[in-house]
């Protein structure tokens, strides 16, 4: 106990401007020569040490660790058999290399490695997060570095593997575990038969706040573009995104398609502010811009474009709200330009205010207030100042000790439309008084075994006073259309529900639905609109098996509108058969539909889905997928058919997802 006293003072007093704490098992020293044995354990440059031996150069400040080597900081864990640390620069040389990031379970192997000040240096090794003796995937090196401080790895001339087969090289490769970093993100390409297609955003960490995305877009037929987005949190509370898209035709590739327009752009600007979030009380300006000069730029924001819907106008917007536990209030201008002919309409400005349900008078009396103002501006053809108001009255209460419910629903909407065409001037003017009766029950009952539940309602609805036709008038018409629609008479709706539950779960559901609507209320015989009774049906065969039904039934064409049946299977695997019927889809009236998913064992998993036409007697979409998933690595392998029946065009695709656990992935397809 004394020499090992005696040995931590001497090296207290050796090395005052470093944190030494050294013990082992047995010291014995010669001149500036000690040796420490057995069990020896360090800490120091804020690492924790270990070994069978260690020897130290007190006139070189060298210490040298031997045998089963091990260094301890936080989340890494590293082996050696043999380290040399210099004091003076604080360096640490180690021959044979084992690094694990404890937290990410990534870790890396090499020969030798330096580590001067939290940074790694490394050659010719190999990185995973797989088991060593069963490396699903792997990337290998010439050289890299490892920071500590930013947790990030650098490689150069990477090479990653799956299954010991080469897939892809890079000449460098950046990537954390934990922080954001600039560099390259994952790759999208796509192949066809007549083009190969590249993008890859490059991440620009710009500071905590604020980041940028700069995205190549490579199309070997059609031509080059660059998209970027800039984002900008400058506080909690605030959010600002910048986006362009531009891209420039190939010369030939217009020629070949009579391309007019060479350059394509498009800009987004977003802004949103927080200005207040306490429990009910919001409020939140928001501004968002967009103009472009072609009605395909959202084609070249992905090079996937068949998940792309291209749009002819862009919306921009400006507005303000404001939310509380009592009313809701917004106000907000609109901007619709049709890209193509610059015709612009707007909404200059619209508000609308809601006051949430509140009593009235008596406990079971309420009142619910919506007034909605707009004023709606074509450039080129015409405008409309509109006004809408809604004033609704509500009684709820419980009879019959709480058995039964009878709610009384009063609505009054008043609209006044004030609209030009040219030099002309229209008012509109449009009342609509209406009244609702609702009768409901909610009865549970327990028996031995089982419990049942039933909940009946019956709605009752009738047309009081009414003047006038509304105006309905869309931003993208080229005028406003007044709505001769007629309103019901009356409205009789009736609902029930039966559930049948046993100790774990619903056993068996049904639930009846029915409505007539009255167009003519004083004749004998009403002229009925519509009559339709929708019937739902659903029980468990077991706790793994459950079967649906819905059927919809029009007393007005006497026959079934839509039926959906489906037979499903839920464990480990999974087994859904679905049959389709509607009578109003002219290529999907009646078809079969199949998911499924075997679990082949622990890793491996096979899915297949597919849609049968029964009247047209041929498949209308099939895929299989095959998937892996384990600790460090898994992929998904599908390949699938569509079959458009509306334009006779069939698509084959395959796609394929890798993911590198921890790192990510990438899915793309072909």
């Amino acid at each position: 106990m004394f020499r090992l006293f005696y040995f931590s003072f001497f090296l207290v007093f050796l090395f005052a401007d470093v944190d030494v704490d050294i013990s082992a098992n047995k010291i014995t020293r010669d001149n500036d020569r000690i040796v420490l044995e057995g069990n020896t354990t360090a800490k120091l440059l804020g690492y924790k040490l270990g070994s069978k031996k260690a020897i130290v150069n007190t006139k070189d400040n060298i210490f040298n660790l031997q045998g089963d080597v091990f260094l301890e900081k936080e989340n890494i864990f590293i082996n050696s058999d043999d380290i040399v640390i210099e004091m003076n620069d604080e360096s640490i040389s180690l021959n044979g290399f084992n690094l694990i990031d404890k937290k990410s379970k990534l870790w890396v192997k090499s020969n030798n490695a330096n580590v001067c000040k939290g940074v790694y240096s490394i050659k010719e090794s190999t990185l995973s997060s797989c088991d060593k003796d069963k490396k699903s995937w792997e990337i290998t090196f010439s050289n890299g570095e490892y920071s500590e401080k930013e947790n990030n790895f650098y490689l150069n001339n990477a090479v990653l593997s799956v299954y010991g087969v080469p897939i892809l090289y890079t000449p460098y490769l950046s990537f954390s575990n934990s922080v954001r970093k600039s560099g390259f993100l994952s790759p999208e390409f796509s192949i066809s038969s007549n083009e190969f297609g590249y993008m890859q955003p490059y991440y620009i960490n710009i500071s905590t706040s604020q980041d940028l995305e700069l995205t190549p877009n490579i199309r070997t037929k059609k031509g080059l573009g660059l998209n970027s987005l800039y984002r900008l949190a400058s506080s909690k509370n605030s959010l600002t995104s910048a986006k362009v898209i531009y891209f420039s035709y190939d010369k030939n590739y217009m020629k070949s398609f009579d391309i007019k327009k060479r350059d394509i752009y498009g800009l987004e600007l977003e802004h949103g502010i927080n200005i207040q979030d306490e429990g009910y009380n919001k409020q939140k300006l928001f501004i968002d811009l967009k103009k472009a000069n072609a009605d395909n730029y959202e084609f070249f924001k992905q090079l996937d474009a068949s998940d792309v819907s291209i749009i002819q106008k862009t919306t921009s917007k400006i507005g303000y709200v404001n939310t509380h536990k009592d009313w809701y209030f917004d106000i907000f201008i609109k901007q619709y330009e049709d890209i193509n002919n610059g015709d612009v309409s707007k909404k200059l400005p619209q508000f609308s205010l809601h006051k949430n349900m509140d009593n009235l008078f008596l406990d079971n009396l309420y009142y619910v207030i919506d007034f909605k103002h707009q004023n709606l501006v074509r450039e080129k053809r015409l405008s409309l100042l509109a006004n809408r108001a809604n004033l609704q009255f509500i009684y709820d209460n419980y009879f019959i000790n709480n058995y039964l419910n009878f709610s009384f629903y009063s609505n009054m909407a008043y609209a006044f439309d004030n609209f030009y065409i040219g030099e002309s001037s229209v008012d509109n003017e449009y009342t609509k008084i209406y009244h609702k009766a609702k009768f409901s029950t909610d009865l549970m009952g327990k028996y031995k075994g089982f419990s049942h539940n039933i909940k009946a309602d019956i709605n009752y609805l009738v047309l009081d006073y009414k003047k006038g036709f509304p105006f309905a008038y869309s931003i993208y018409d080229s005028d406003i259309k007044q709505t001769k629609k007629l309103d019901l008479k009356s409205k009789i709706e009736v609902n029930i529900k039966n559930s049948f539950y046993n100790k774990h779960n619903k056993v068996f559901h049904h639930k009846i639905t029915g409505n007539i609507d009255y167009i003519n209320q004083n004749s004998l015989k009403p002229n009925t609109k519509e009559k339709k009774i929708f019937n739902k049906i659903a029980f468990n065969i077991s706790n793994d098996i459950g079967f649906e039904n819905k059927i919809d039934y029009s007393f007005e064409d006497s026959k079934i509108d839509k039926v959906l049946s489906s037979l499903e299977y839920k464990k480990q695997d999974s087994l859904k058969i679905n049959h389709i019927y509607d009578s109003k889809d002219t290529y999907k009236s009646d078809y079969l539909r199949l998911n499924s998913k075997k679990k082949l064992n622990k890793k491996y998993s096979l899915a297949l889905d597919l849609d049968f036409n029964n009247k047209l007697h041929n498949i209308n979409r099939w895929g299989i997928e095959l998937e892996k998933d384990e600790d460090c690595f898994g992929y998904k392998l599908k390949l699938s058919q569509n079959n458009s029946l509306a334009n006779s065009i069939e698509e084959t695709i395959f796609s394929f997802k890798i993911n590198l656990k921890p790192l990510g992935g990438f899915e793309q397809k072909i």
